[in-house]
């Protein structure tokens, strides 16, 4: 009901088209129409330059706490969670990467490459993002594009091997969906480079409400939140990513971008308050680089 509320709550900014879709999917009328109005409804499809100045403002903060920022040029890119829409790709190949590879269950590359989606979202995506990397002559040619880009519709651990590897993996908002994610780590470690460089942005919120973040996500035991809500998201907290980067193989550190102390409730439940310090529940976003 109260995950209901939420949708309720959001749908109320949504455009009709993007609600129309919705229903028609909801309906079980699922063709390749529906999904790509619903893909191209959604008003973040409306920001061309969104991905590309998100993971510029990432990539400040990480080099403020003393990372060093990812060389695309030449290199080989992985994308865990890209969606149906690229993610990154759009930054990283006008960045000079040799080669993305999106991988995502919900990705889709017959909508990616559908003339809709290059007119409405890729080439104004590839314009806007092309001046915030740091390549004075960044190629946003739309063939280009499609010749360094390859969408996996799987999980990592359906990847097999990469040859040659991965120079740089990146995410945003993916991680904290990933059940089992040490494994799905150590499946990512066997398809990067030994100095391959990551940056992913890990979300710890209840993801519905950014004025509230952590409503209804620290007042039941994690067993109760999925029986209640779905696993959606697997509840790991700033720590136990961390470690999970750990225990596959990787020298990571991690970086709080949102801490909200003022958002928390009042009424933890005893599973939370006894295992964690008000301090690692109030981490809203995060930063893990390697």
């Amino acid at each position: 009901m109260h995950k209901l509320r939420a949708q309720l709550k959001a749908a109320g900014t949504m455009p009709l088209g993007l609600i129309a879709a919705k229903l028609l999917r909801r309906a079980g009328i699922r063709t390749a129409a529906v999904r790509r109005a619903e893909v191209l409804g959604n008003p973040q499809a409306h920001i061309p330059d969104r991905m590309g100045r998100l993971y510029v403002d990432f990539t400040a903060r990480a080099e403020a706490a003393g990372w060093q920022p990812i060389d695309f040029a030449g290199a080989r890119v992985l994308e865990v969670g890209c969606g149906p829409l690229a993610g990154l790709a759009p930054y990283v190949v006008p960045a000079g990467a040799a080669a993305y590879l999106g991988v995502d269950p919900g990705a889709d590359p017959r909508l990616l490459r559908h003339r809709k989606t290059i007119r409405r979202y890729l080439k104004p995506a590839l314009n806007a993002t092309a001046p915030l990397t740091s390549q004075p002559d960044a190629d946003t040619d739309i063939e280009a594009f499609f010749s360094k880009v390859t969408l996996f519709t799987g999980g990592l651990g359906e990847i097999e091997s990469s040859d040659p590897p991965f120079d740089a993996a990146v995410s945003i908002s993916c991680l904290e969906h990933i059940n089992g994610l040490e494994a799905a780590l150590r499946a990512l470690g066997r398809v990067l480079s030994p100095t391959a460089r990551q940056l992913h942005l890990v979300n710890f919120s209840n993801h519905l409400d950014k004025a509230a973040p952590f409503k209804h996500l620290y007042d039941l035991a994690p067993k109760e939140h999925h029986r209640r809500y779905g696993r959606h998201i697997n509840l790991m907290r700033p720590d136990e990513v961390l470690a999970a980067f750990t225990a596959a193989g990787f020298d990571a550190k991690l970086v709080p971008v949102d801490v909200r102390p003022d958002a928390l409730p009042a009424d933890l439940d005893p599973w939370w308050r006894d295992r964690y310090s008000p301090e690692e529940l109030a981490v809203r976003t995060a930063l893990v680089v390697c």
